[in-house]
């Protein structure tokens, strides 16, 4: 996101979750549910057969735990009656309350959790329509069970029939019991309270609530043991539907809710959404949001227009650019760090802003690129990352105590966010909440595997996947930089040290964009940790590198960059660099575009063969390096320079002009002298 704006990670989701749209949303799927239970009671005498099938299986398995819990819980009115509150009262509570908590604390994770939860219900319900059952406290007294909840009534509100209120035993179904959804939903709490509490209260509440649920559903004989089990697995298959019941949700939202869907937002002056994956732009686009003053590019984008408006309509741009049905190239460090070495590279600038993939560019230009790791390189690092990463991150850790803060504890139980969301700025504002709630409890260590920053470039927002991120115990923040080159005596190839410090950089101005949006701002450190294989082995070693100097330069070549949509309304109507195009078009809209070729951009720029070749063929001066370029002024080409160093153009109070004719002079004095010497030959 820009660095104008500082909302917090959970105003970025505020125009997807309102209470006031979820509350009878929640209801409503509740009420369904509820008459969906009364409509498909079904025949008692097939739940009877159900139910006395269950026990057949159960004791055949040796499973029957139900009879002694049942007794005792009978026998025992201290455990009895708090079992009997626990079943009437806790499933209507903490279900709720839970997901109110995670409302609150954990929007992001909120819809995927509330949609697991209602998927399982829905399949629990279809559970009952198929195979009503007998729970075990309405069979026959001769099964010797007793129950618990008509045994106990006088002590609470219920009667004789369920947990229902006396007199409301008919509006509910009793024979509901395969599979029994207390457990389910306790199961579910539990899962949201361990993966998402912070405190050893929540973690032991999230271990305790389902097992004694399980207990006492037994207990009190309104379910067998198989009943609890399947309500575990209806859980469990809820879990794996609910990522496909999202998806179609929001194709229904967007094919037939499409004005419904995006009037909230726009009221509300939110943002609009970024990326693919249910949002408005080309798939995989990057560059979605841009504040910028007028432009051509249609009526939508004058001055008065909203920003969201003149947002689509510079989408609407770069996607003419990239070519109908391209899918956008989205920009990573290495990118970054090559753009900013070359800010003046307006060509560059507009192919990495529009989404181009520009190696797919240049095989169609005729110029491949040449450079990129092999397949065995990418299999190797990612394995080597994997092993740094294992058991949590234990060794990755131990080095960053080691290099980077031995005053502090070791890192024993640090934590490691789950930072899995939907989409790039889903994944960027997971990564925000993360960093924010590591820093707001310091003390411990705390590991971001793969977090997701957004850095504004040409303003517009680039999104960044770091190897890791380390939150030390005092809140600061450190970049992890893990790659596949060995160091050998303790010691690496200073060129590659370079390229990763250079990396590491773009991520630490993007973490400092994220400390300046939280109060107080944490100090996001400037010494990098650089893991590496150490000698020939696949041992991870690390080193401490310092990138203050990297990130000074880059943050001042990235604000030499220019902007998107200023470079985009100098181009030609009609342009676009899709690769599908005819060579001699796709070259002609290339070359409309400035480029500022430099020798160093062959080990950086995809493009850059076909930048050289055309520099060649127009006897630029730029092909001679930039160091050269610099001092020879206002001079283009080679042609020029000689003319120049000739005496035969160019001004002669013009520095360079004047320089060149002096040292064209010196060399022809160095020859004449040097003829004069030479012995002609016998």
């Amino acid at each position: 996101m820009p660095h104008t704006e500082t909302p917090g990670t959970e105003a970025a989701l505020a125009t997807r979750l309102r209470w006031w749209r979820e509350l009878p949303l929640i209801l409503l799927v509740y009420a369904c549910y509820s008459a969906g239970r009364l409509v498909v009671r079904g025949d008692v005498s097939d739940a009877v057969d159900h139910g006395l099938a269950i026990l057949r299986v159960e004791k055949a398995l040796y499973l029957n735990a139900e009879h002694p819990l049942n007794r005792l819980f009978t026998h025992e009115p201290w455990l009895g009656i708090p079992a009997d509150f626990w079943y009437a009262s806790l499933h209507y509570l903490v279900t709720p309350a839970v997901l109110v908590w995670l409302f609150r604390s954990h929007a992001v994770r909120y819809r995927a959790a509330r949609t697991w939860l209602m998927t399982s219900t829905f399949i629990g319900l279809i559970g009952f329509t198929l195979l009503p059952t007998c729970p075990p406290r309405l069979l026959d007294a001769s099964y010797g069970f007793v129950d618990t909840m008509a045994h106990y009534s006088s002590y609470g509100w219920w009667g004789g029939e369920a947990s229902a209120p006396r007199g409301l035993g008919g509006m509910t179904n009793q024979y509901a019991a395969m599979p029994s959804l207390h457990v389910g939903w306790a199961l579910w709490c539990g899962v949201i309270l361990w993966r998402y509490g912070r405190t050893r209260l929540t973690k032991t509440a999230a271990v305790v609530y389902p097992l004694v649920t399980t207990i006492v559903v037994m207990g009190t004989a309104n379910h067998y043991f198989l009943d609890a089990v399947a309500g575990a697995a209806v859980m469990g298959a809820g879990l794996l539907l609910a990522p496909f019941v999202t998806r179609g949700a929001d194709r229904f939202k967007a094919r037939f809710l499409p004005r419904a869907a995006a009037a909230p937002a726009e009221s509300e002056g939110a943002p609009s959404p970024i990326v693919s994956a249910g949002c408005q732009t080309s798939p995989g686009e990057r560059f979605p949001r841009q504040r910028y003053p007028e432009s051509r590019y249609g009526s939508e984008s004058e001055p008065g227009a909203s920003p969201r408006t003149r947002e689509k309509a510079l989408r609407h741009r770069l996607a003419e650019l990239r070519g109908p049905e391209v899918q956008a190239k989205a920009l990573d460090a290495r990118a970054l760090a090559a753009l900013a070495a070359n800010p003046g590279c307006r060509r560059r600038a507009i192919l990495d802003g529009a989404g181009v993939n520009k190696a797919v560019l240049a095989d169609a230009l005729g110029s491949p690129s040449v450079f990129g790791q092999s397949q065995f390189a990418f299999v190797r690092g990612n394995a080597f990352e994997a092993k740094v990463k294992a058991d949590g991150g234990t060794e990755l850790l131990r080095l960053a105590h080691e290099k980077l803060d031995r005053s502090a504890e070791p890192p024993a139980g640090a934590r490691v966010p789950d930072l899995a969301a939907q989409g790039p700025q889903g994944r960027t504002a997971r990564t925000e909440l993360a960093l924010r709630e590591a820093t707001g409890a310091p003390g411990a260590w705390t590991l971001l595997d793969h977090p997701m920053l957004a850095l504004d470039v040409a303003g517009s927002p680039a999104f960044l996947e770091p190897d890791a991120v380390v939150v030390h115990p005092d809140g600061s923040w450190t970049v992890v930089e893990i790659k596949s080159f060995p160091m050998l005596d303790g010691a690496a190839d200073p060129a590659k040290v370079g390229a990763a410090a250079r990396q590491a950089a773009v991520y630490v101005l993007a973490l400092e964009q994220v400390a300046a949006r939280l109060e107080p701002a944490p100090r996001v450190r400037h010494r990098i940790l650089l893991v590496c294989p150490k000698d020939f082995s696949n041992l991870p070693t690390a080193s401490a590198v310092d990138v203050r100097k990297q990130r000074a330069v880059t943050a001042r070549q990235l604000d030499r960059l220019t902007r998107i949509e200023e470079i985009a309304d100098t181009l030609p109507e009609g342009t676009c660099f899709s690769p599908e195009l005819p060579a001699e078009r796709l070259a002609q809209a290339v070359e409309s575009v400035p480029a500022a070729y430099a020798p160093e951009c062959l080990s950086a720029c995809e493009l850059a063969f076909h930048c050289r070749d055309r520099s060649r063929a127009k006897d630029m001066v730029t092909r001679l390096g930039r160091p050269v370029r610099a001092e020879l002024g206002g001079l283009t080409t080679i042609g020029d320079v000689l003319a120049a160093a000739r005496g035969e153009a160019g001004d002669p109070d013009d520095p360079a002009v004047a320089a060149l004719r002096r040292a064209a002079a010196l060399r022809a004095e160095a020859l004449a002298t040097a003829a004069l010497e030479v012995a002609p030959c016998p």
